[in-house]
């Protein structure tokens, strides 16, 4: 089956959360608020809509892939797993990385990429999301080999990758 992209889709928790404070909304408004049932469930769905909109901006809308025709979602073109922000607010100098230059960090971290296990970690379909948010720096992931220089850092250390290069290079 074809699979429907959905851009900032609104985040399903957001409305599983807002959901019972339109009840506790109505069931407050009617009970003690001593209100009649029509103006209870106005209040109610306000509350339920605010809180879903308030919760959906603040978590952000994010990019999924549905299978057309079914309910399930798949991760698909999701991409690699991201952060909000850097592990114990140091992100990691990912410009260690050869290929990865002032402008490419700063694109990452705003990916929300911003440690070397992160990359270390990516799959095939990983890269080709990155890849595809990185415009005018397309390819630039495989032809430096980004993944596979993570993987040293995170086993070795980033001096173990800077020997490498460095041996590679003389």
């Amino acid at each position: 089956m074809p699979q429907v992209k959905m851009k900032n889709a609104p985040s399903l928790d957001a409305w599983l959360l807002a959901a019972p404070a339109g009840f506790m909304a109505f069931a407050v408004a009617w009970r003690v608020g001593a209100l009649d049932l029509m103006p209870s469930a106005f209040i109610s769905a306000l509350v339920f809509l605010g809180v879903g909109m308030v919760l959906t901006i603040a978590w952000g809308g994010s990019e999924s892939s549905v299978q057309a025709g079914s309910a399930s979602t798949a991760r698909g073109d999701a991409g690699p797993v991201t952060l909000p922000a850097p592990r114990g607010g140091v992100a990691d100098d990912l410009k260690v990385i050869e290929g990865i230059g002032p402008a490419l960090e700063k694109l990452l971290n705003g990916l929300g990429v911003y440690h070397y296990d992160q990359i270390a970690r990516w799959t095939e379909a990983d890269v080709a999301w990155v890849d595809d948010k990185m415009t005018g720096f397309k390819g630039r992931i495989s032809r430096d080999n980004w993944v596979e220089q993570a993987r040293i850092i995170v086993k070795d250390g980033p001096e173990a990758l800077r020997l490498r290069t460095k041996t590679t290079d003389e």
